[in-house]
């Protein structure tokens, strides 16, 4: 019997004599060590849109798609970064024409008020507006 196996009792080998697969137990953490902060996501959702807006872009189909696509995928790993811990993401950008309309943006989702926050942020120009809302759920 080799030295690794000696450190392991019966139980904890499977059928073949090899160490088997390790359990982890749960850990009952309810509450995050460190809440989702407004201030500091919005931050980072305001700098990504007047990065890519505050040039006077106009507005087509295709650019609107790229633009979004482009900002998502930026806005992303940087509040990932925040390292808010057993927090989940998720990114939303809507990019459209501005003609003098009005846009109203929905969601709906069961969580935790205690938990669970959002950010919402706004750009328009005189070709396009962008709405971009991340929000940051509790992974218990």
């Amino acid at each position: 019997m080799s030295q690794y196996n000696m450190a392991l009792s019966s139980a904890d080998l499977n059928s073949d004599g090899q160490p088997g697969q390790i359990a982890y137990e749960n850990t009952y953490q309810l509450q995050p060590s460190s809440k989702f902060r407004n201030d500091k996501v919005r931050a980072i959702v305001d700098r990504i849109l007047a990065k890519h807006l505050a040039k006077d872009v106009t507005y087509t189909r295709e650019r609107g798609i790229e633009l979004a696509k482009k900002m998502c995928s930026e806005i992303l790993p940087e509040v990932k970064a925040l390292e808010f811990d057993r927090y989940k993401y998720v990114v939303d950008v809507f990019v459209g024409e501005y003609i003098g309309q009005g846009i109203r943006i929905g969601s709906r989702a069961v969580w935790d008020v205690s938990t669970d926050n959002f950010v919402s942020c706004t750009f328009s120009n005189s070709h396009l507006f962008a709405a971009a809302i991340v929000f940051g759920v509790y992974f218990e």
